[in-house]
């Protein structure tokens, strides 16, 4: 009877001794699992950081593009205002240059 308790508590203790390397094992395991959750959070807010810096940017050049296009827009209206301006005055010219020449064929009449 005493050899089978023996055997039992030596069996106990085995058992014992596996289950504390288990639970060793179990505890590094978590702690490295832990670590790397860190590491993943900390690398999530660089890339948040990162995105939110690209979206700023993203906003910065879609403004100085509407400032372009508004730009390059005037200088359009201002070629083609200048274009009209330049079409009414040599039609201007051309007619102030057909009453000079009626001025001067009548001019001859008065004498």
């Amino acid at each position: 009877y005493a050899e089978d308790q023996e055997a039992r508590i030596r069996t106990i203790e085995k058992h014992l001794f596996a289950e504390k390397q288990l639970t060793a094992t179990l505890e590094e395991a978590l702690v490295d699992l832990e670590n790397q959750g860190n590491k993943t959070k900390s690398d999530l807010d660089a890339w948040k950081k990162k995105c939110w810096s690209y979206e700023d940017e993203l906003t910065s050049l879609k403004k100085e593009r509407n400032t372009i296009r508004h730009s390059v827009q005037a200088v359009e209206e201002e070629r083609h205002a200048r274009k009209e301006a330049e079409a009414a005055r040599a039609h201007l010219e051309e007619r102030m240059s057909a009453l000079q020449k009626r001025k001067k064929k009548s001019g001859f009449n008065c004498f």
